[in-house]
């Protein structure tokens, strides 16, 4: 079992720690977690790094003081290609996602592993089937904010939906 998530730290990461923690406590199952982070923590679960580098390539630091959108879909192919060749040396029995939007996997990067790989996706916000994890009205402007939207909103809905229509149930 693999489990991965974007980073170690903040309220999901916790969660997942628990999580990986208490499978780790067992055996079996082994289990290994993956993250997109340099960082490293004490556990008995085999982890690994799919973003080893504390900073991004010199590349993506330049585009992105010119067009942070292109230098986030440099970034979403790296991990996007670093995540699917661990998946292709592991071989895992299954793969529970967590947290994953802000790492750079989308969807599509998502649908690009073997369709007879088992997939749980464990929810801590809406991203997974909705275009931002977060939405609210302020209370003083009256203006919808949302956290990591996806723009336009038609458009990573639709991506989402076919994400789930093309997943075997």
């Amino acid at each position: 079992m693999v489990v991965v998530s974007d980073t170690l730290e903040g309220g999901a990461a916790a969660a997942t720690n628990r999580l990986v923690d208490a499978l780790a406590a067992r055996t079996p199952p082994r289990v290994e977690r993956w993250h997109f982070t340099a960082q490293r923590r004490d556990t008995r679960a085999v982890e690994r790094s799919l973003a080893a580098r504390h900073k991004r390539p010199p590349l993506e630091r330049v585009l992105k003081n010119f067009s942070r959108p292109l230098a986030d879909r440099l970034r979403q192919r790296r991990h996007t290609l670093a995540f699917l060749k661990a998946v292709e040396e592991v071989k895992p029995a299954l793969l529970n996602l967590h947290c994953i939007h802000t790492c750079g996997l989308t969807h599509e990067g998502v649908l690009q592993l073997p369709s007879e790989l088992p997939l749980v996706w464990t929810l801590h916000d809406c991203w997974p089937f909705r275009p931002a994890a977060f939405q609210w009205e302020n209370p003083v402007t009256g203006v919808v904010e949302s956290v990591c939207a996806d723009q336009p909103e038609a458009a990573a809905t639709a991506r989402r939906a076919e994400f789930f229509r093309q997943r075997p149930q």
